[in-house]
């Protein structure tokens, strides 16, 4: 397994990967969604806005025998949010299913923490659906503290914030 900052990955590559997964949810967090209220898993999870998140983010991905299995996209908050610029926000990350529970995701976050580095982050922050506990719990074993709930940030749901800061 490969992981590497690769800012050259086709769009279409990322755009399958991201579907693949978040059609296929964890199992706990998928049966909580209902498409029928409000955005769709695609448009939630903004895959039709990664050419967006690309101009001003870097993509780490997981490569296994040259095929994407993996991949995650951090970038420079918004300096207008977060007047102080030292935040970074993970904006996507995904692994294929058959790639889950073997630390793949975990290995992802440490890789998108040191990219942030690079980009002169002292923190980072990222959103998760309040129906997704099973991710909350993924990114507190990580060591990122919740900091707050948005309601109704999304149109099916609120959004819960956490921020891990970088040493």
């Amino acid at each position: 397994m490969k992981i590497f900052t690769d800012n050259k990955v086709a769009i279409h590559e990322l755009e399958l990967l991201f579907t693949a997964c978040f059609l296929d949810l964890v199992e706990q967090d998928e049966e909580k969604f209902d498409e029928n209220n409000g955005q769709s898993l695609r448009e939630w999870f903004g895959i039709d806005e990664l050419r967006d998140y690309l101009k001003h983010s870097r993509i780490i991905v997981a490569e296994e025998d040259g095929k994407l299995v993996g991949a995650a996209i951090v970038g420079k908050q918004n300096p207008l949010t977060w007047p102080d610029g030292k935040k970074c926000e993970v904006f996507n990350l995904g692994v294929l299913p058959e790639h889950r529970n073997k630390g793949l995701g975990s290995d992802l976050m440490e890789a998108v923490e040191k990219e942030a580095k690079l980009m002169g982050a002292k923190s980072i922050v990222l959103n998760v659906h309040e129906l997704m506990t099973e991710t909350q719990k993924f990114y507190e074993k990580l060591g990122y503290k919740r900091t707050g709930i948005l309601r109704y940030y999304y149109e099916n749901g609120s959004a819960v914030f956490f921020m891990k800061k970088l040493s």
